[in-house]
């Protein structure tokens, strides 16, 4: 019975985090450097919010890189 219940709420999870990540909520633990979390303006989830002093590093590193 537990073999056939764990397949299950795995793909109940993934489907749940999906729907989120196509609503813009951020469904991961950590952010990417350049962000940082913020609460949905429902109290429901996290999205990312740019971090304009790192947001231009990262731009740096990408010119320096291509």
């Amino acid at each position: 019975m537990i073999s056939f219940i764990t397949p299950r709420l795995e793909l109940q999870g993934a489907c749940a985090r999906e729907a989120a990540s196509k609503e813009g909520k951020w469904v991961s633990g950590s952010c990417p450097y350049g962000y940082e979390r913020v609460r949905v303006e429902s109290g429901k989830g996290w999205t990312l919010k740019i971090i304009p002093e790192e947001a231009e590093i990262v731009k740096l590193i990408f010119q320096l890189y291509t």
